[in-house]
């Protein structure tokens, strides 16, 4: 099968769903299949070029196209992409905020109909729109969710996916129905062992979104308590992520009387040094809300590693309160009662949940079947 991807930006490290397409591309040239990429708006790009990208010894052609690209030039050079590659399948890799700084791309829907190609089209929705915390969001909000229904009307999509049960609810309010398509980890684990080493430390981490939160707060508290009671020493690693938000986070344990820890923020890791790093862990914890789990690319990378998640911030959204994964073996590895915090309940092994093999798999038949 021949498919072509669009995406916001594809530079290795920099953009989590860019880092996503690379890892599916891989995936599926090892099975056979020919795939290309184009990064419509790429943030790290200033001219217009064509590269090799490598990922897991496999490589992948991309196409970058600048940012500040009018939509004229970027719709011309799209244009050109896709009769020279003359795709079976468009596949539309979409996040508001990829393809405009606020998160409302307005261009698009008009982008996608101007494309007129023959292919058949697919969308994998990431994310939907920003969450309802504020006025001013929930005003962004209701207009994502009209881009939405105007890129789906554009594109006519044969194929609609997403990560969450809660994102399939949500579509379906805008009369898409979408399929399940789960998560996997950008973050490849490179020596496919745990390393952990038996010590009197317990090492917790935390991995791109770090924030402190009151239940974040409560957790390392709890841990602190029964770390106490073990006689051991306790250690957060801030993985990855702005240096800036780990020194808030930093600050903010440190103030806090109730929380003995050890914290050490590593900034930017290559995707080896962060594989390693995450195999010395015990434990990972996310700020992640529970329904949002199953599209979250960090919570994805603790459980290829073998590590079990702490996800302390329950919500009820819409009527909906699960656990937000397909997956069914995922949610046994997710810790939500802080309260009950048995620190010898971490010791597991590979799982294997939603691995990049099984997700291309899926992707592929999803689209044969259409």
């Amino acid at each position: 099968m021949n498919i072509l991807f669009l995406c916001g930006s594809i530079e290795p490290g920099k953009d989590g769903v860019g880092d996503y397409t690379r890892r599916l591309c891989g995936e599926l040239i090892k099975t056979g299949h020919k795939v290309q990429i184009v990064s419509l708006c790429d943030k790290q790009a200033d001219h217009y070029f064509n590269q090799t990208q490598l990922i897991e010894d496999n490589k992948v052609n991309v196409f970058r196209i600048p940012k500040a690209t009018c939509f004229n030039k970027r719709l011309e050079w799209t244009k050109e992409i896709i009769k020279k590659v003359a795709p079976d399948w468009i596949s539309l890799q979409y996040v508001p905020s990829s393809f405009n700084h606020k998160g409302l791309p307005f261009w698009l829907p008009f982008f996608l109909k101007k494309i007129n190609s023959d292919s058949k089209n697919q969308i994998m929705f990431h994310e939907l729109a920003y969450p309802n915390n504020s006025l001013k969001n929930k005003c962004i909000r209701y207009v994502q969710k009209k881009i939405i229904k105007l890129i789906v009307h554009s594109f006519k999509p044969n194929v609609v996916n997403t990560h969450t049960p809660y994102y399939i609810k949500i579509l379906s309010h805008i009369k898409v129905n979408a399929l399940p398509l789960p998560l996997f980890s950008n973050i490849p684990n490179v020596s496919n062992t745990r390393i952990r080493k038996k010590s009197n430390v317990f090492k917790l981490g935390l991995f791109s979104k770090i924030i402190y939160t009151e239940e974040i707060n409560k957790t390392l508290e709890n841990l602190t308590n029964t770390l106490t009671k073990e006689n051991k020493l306790f250690e957060i690693i801030l993985l990855g992520g702005k240096i800036e938000d780990g020194q808030k986070f930093k600050n903010s344990v440190t103030n806090n009387a109730k929380i003995k820890a050890n914290i050490i923020i590593t900034g930017f890791l290559t995707v080896e040094e962060l594989s390693n790093e995450l195999n010395k862990l015990d434990v990972g914890l996310t700020p992640v809300s529970n329904h949002l789990l199953g599209k979250s690319g960090s919570v994805s990378a603790f459980l290829e590693h073998g590590i079990s998640v702490i996800a302390p911030i329950i919500s009820d959204k819409n009527g909906f309160s699960e656990i937000g994964f397909f997956d069914e073996k995922a949610k046994n590895y997710i810790i939500q009662d802080i309260s009950k915090i048995d620190t010898m309940a971490f010791n597991k092994t590979n799982v294997k949940i939603n691995s990049v093999e099984e997700i291309a798999s899926i992707f592929i038949n999803n689209l044969i079947e259409k």
